[in-house]
């Protein structure tokens, strides 16, 4: 039997060195490395024989070692010297050809030694043979060279940022050499982690260093330029040779040196964030939040300027209009309007400068709350709002396009919304909507359905059921007087009634007015048809807000048809007995108290369109004034729509006084019921988070649980009086 023959290892070994090591070394000196296929399978099937003998001649791990060996003594004895003589960018562009030529000699000697790798070494569970030559890589070569490396990469990166050209490249394969031997380190981020931390250091004294130039060289907005142009060329580097691992680091020093060192000084320059805002300054505005968004807490004093900036142009705009007195309408809608622009502006400056940030939001919303709040003369700004969206609603408003009226809405609504007090607010709109509604005055019945909604969709339905109510039951009002003229054939007059649930409409003041004859007889027909069409329901007649138009035959030969209320009509017609008559006598006939009745009569004889001629003062009613019809009236117009009595408006904080007592008991119930036991500082905390339409005064809220305690509804604990109970 013929003897097996073996490849000894020396002799092996020695035809590998030779005929593939030695060739790839000498390769790299040409730039050029090639083998045939035949050399291939030559190397490869040596490394096959030596790996597949038996024992004691399977030369596996002998192989392993030499392989080893050979990279740790080429890097030892021929790269490592080379390297550590080169400083900078001749570092980096002799480590980039030294890397290159690395992983070609990890590739070729991975294939001659592929058996190996495939057995060996996985049936071992021993590191692949690629990663072990990287192991090395670090070992030999990069632990020694960390420092100057990192340096050497952050030296060409300051030379950058100072406008140097360097070899970008060339960094950008060094830094791709840290993240691949990352990969094979035992310590993943090792390699990266030193360039890493000296990329941070590196960074913040260089922009500290650039900030404190900048500050004292250059205003606000100069230094929020070059700020910002130093950031988009540091992404730029980062995204063209550095890495992306890098920059959260390398920006969060920039930021800090920057931004976060400078803010103080840097907002309170006489070019700051005062002077940004007062000269509208925009693009500067917006490139200061940018740069302040990405640093803790550094919107906040920012937030607190802007606040105090808008509270202090709202008190100056308010201020205005208090120290101005009594003033007419126009003043009161050109003092809105003030209002209205003022949170246009800020709104789109939030908008557009500061990404619509929560808290630019809640600043908005608080420094409009400190003026918005305020009494001016004897008015809320609620109240106001509410007269500017009634006369915006009117047909006789000054004429805009549907489109221009839904925006006035929407700003109105807006500006409503900082409002503490949304039901004295709801109270005076809600009485204005009646009378558009019950006049036929309202300019468009969308813009009313429309306004509903916006007010609905901020406040909920409970603030505007009674609103929409009232539009609901005028739908109702018209059937039935559809059906009434349809059973009356034959009334002395034209006559239209509209019947009412008296739930929606606010209350009205109603006086024992004599009404003619004519007028009188159709409400006896009325009553007879309300009381078969319907049952278990009684009527009401509110004649104070009714209307008539009445025909005035003058001396002159001139006719006109006065469009009037229903008082103004029976007072003009009392003058048909008589030429004049004097103030008490028009106030016993009328069955009025003196103040209305002078208001009444200020409406015929004081006002613009005068059809009553007086004695005495011409601008306001006396006791002792008497009244003639004024024969001389003129006006180019038939129909002429007379002004309406001023109408009292103390009525509303009384009700609104009313309403906000009933809301705090109904909360206070409601609370105790859900409870049964509170303490009453307890109690007092969720009453008010309860409560949205109003902030109610703490006394307030203890009027109604004594109140409540009285009736029965609470009890004090026996043994603490600051406990309340609730009584089923």
């Amino acid at each position: 039997m013929a003897e097996s023959t073996y490849t000894d290892f020396s002799e092996g070994w020695t035809q590998i060195q030779h005929e593939g090591i030695d060739r790839l070394l000498a390769f790299f000196s040409t730039g050029e490395v090639s083998f045939s296929r035949a050399d291939y399978s030559r190397l490869y099937t040596i490394v096959y024989n030596m790996c597949i003998q038996r024992n004691p001649h399977n030369y596996s791990q002998q192989l392993y070692e030499a392989y080893r060996a050979t990279f740790r003594d080429y890097l030892r004895m021929q790269v490592l010297p080379d390297l550590q003589s080169k400083h900078d960018s001749r570092l980096l562009l002799t480590l980039t050809r030294v890397w290159q030529n690395h992983q070609i000699m990890v590739k070729w000697m991975r294939a001659f030694f592929q058996y190996l790798d495939r057995h060996f070494v996985s049936q071992n569970k021993l590191p692949r043979l690629d990663i072990q030559a990287m192991r090395i890589f670090i070992a030999e070569v990069y632990t020694p060279l960390r420092i100057a490396i990192v340096q050497a990469i952050s030296s060409q990166v300051r030379a950058e940022r100072d406008r140097e050209t360097i070899d970008q490249s060339c960094v950008r394969e060094t830094v791709i050499m840290l993240n691949r031997l990352g990969t094979a380190s035992e310590d993943p981020v090792k390699p990266m982690k030193a360039l890493c931390d000296e990329m941070e250091k590196a960074t913040e004294d260089y922009y500290e260093a650039k900030a404190k130039t900048w500050i004292t060289e250059n205003s606000c907005p100069e230094y929020l330029l070059k700020a910002e142009t130093a950031l988009m060329e540091e992404r730029r580097m980062i995204e063209g040779y550095l890495d992306s691992s890098l920059e959260a680091p390398i920006l969060s020093k920039f930021y800090h040196a920057v931004i976060e060192v400078q803010e103080t000084d840097l907002l309170e320059k006489e070019t700051g964030l005062l002077y940004l805002l007062q000269q509208n300054k925009r693009a500067d505005l917006g490139r200061l939040y940018r740069l302040c968004s990405k640093v803790n807490n550094a919107l906040v004093p920012i937030a607190d300027t802007l606040s105090t900036y808008i509270a202090s142009l709202g008190n100056t705009i308010v201020n205005e209009r208090d120290t101005q007195g009594k003033v007419d309408k126009k003043e009161d809608s050109a003092f809105i309007k003030r209002l209205i622009d003022l949170h246009d502006s800020f709104k789109s400056l939030v908008a557009e400068c500061l990404s619509d940030h929560s808290i630019f939001q809640r600043c908005l919303k608080s420094a409009f709350e400190k003026f918005m709040n305020r009494q001016v003369g004897k008015n809320l700004i609620a109240g106001l709002i509410a007269s500017f969206c009634d006369r915006a609603l009117k047909r006789t408003a000054e004429r805009l396009s549907e489109e221009q009226l839904e925006e006035l809405l929407t700003k109105c609504v807006h500006l409503f919304e900082h409002i503490t007090d949304k039901d004295y607010f709801s109270n005076i709109y809600r009485s204005k909507l009646a009378k558009r509604l019950l006049n036929d005055d309202t300019a468009s019945d969308d813009a009313e359905r429309s306004m509903i909604a916006k007010l609905k969709m901020l406040c909920g339905a409970q603030f505007t059921s009674k609103m929409e109510g009232m539009i609901n039951d005028l739908r109702t009002a018209a059937e039935v007087q559809r059906k009434f003229e349809q059973t009356a054939s034959s009334l002395p007059v034209e006559f239209s009634v509209q019947v009412l649930a008296i739930s929606y409409w606010p209350t009205y003041p109603s006086h024992n007015v004599p009404l003619p004859t004519s007028l009188a007889g159709c409400i006896s027909t009325f009553n007879r048809f309300y009381e078969i069409e319907t049952k278990h329901r009684n009527l009401k007649w509110m004649n104070s807000l009714g209307a008539m138009t009445i025909t005035a035959r003058l001396p002159t030969g001139r006719s006109y048809d006065f469009i009037c209320s229903t008082y103004q009509g029976c007072t003009l017609m009392l003058f048909n007995e008589r030429q004049s008559l004097n103030f008490g006598e028009l106030r016993g006939m009328l069955q009025m108290d003196d103040e209305t009745c002078k208001r009444l009569l200020a409406s015929l004889s004081c006002s613009k369109i005068r059809v009553l001629e007086k004695t005495g003062n011409p601008k306001a009613v006396e006791a002792e004034d008497s009244f003639t019809v004024k024969d001389n009236f003129e006006s180019k117009m038939r129909k002429i729509r007379l002004p309406q009595p001023a109408s009292e408006e103390t009525a509303v904080e009384k009700r609104v006084e009313e309403d906000r007592s009933i809301a705090i008991e109904a909360a206070i119930v409601r609370v105790m019921k859900s409870r049964k036991t509170l303490s009453h500082n307890e109690l007092l905390q969720e009453v008010l988070g309860m409560l949205s339409l109003f902030k109610p005064k703490v006394k307030d809220i203890k009027q109604r649980v004594e109140m409540l305690i009285e009736r029965e509804y609470l009890e004090r604990d026996k043994k603490c009086s600051t406990v309340y109970h609730y009584l089923a």
